[in-house]
């Protein structure tokens, strides 16, 4: 087992970059934010946990509602 499989919880995380307007989905956060920071110079500073949810698809519908009310994200093309 690697160290990013045993830092995961099996949940899928929706987050909150509030500096980027940013809002994304992930099962591994810490991952996900070592990218945006390194590969995208995103300010990853006071990410906010916005909720926990068992299947990426309930993960996608909280993001992508939260894109329909203005932020930023993968899932919405910017």
């Amino acid at each position: 087992m690697t160290k990013e499989e045993k830092s995961k919880d099996g949940l899928y995380t929706v987050y909150l970059l509030p500096y980027e307007n940013y809002v994304g989905q992930t099962e591994h956060l810490q991952a996900r934010l070592h990218a945006h920071k390194n590969r995208h110079s995103r300010d990853i500073s006071d990410v906010v946990i916005l909720g926990k949810y068992e299947t990426r698809e309930e993960a996608r519908g909280v993001e992508d509602r939260l894109h329909s009310l203005g932020y930023l994200g993968y899932n919405n093309g910017k």
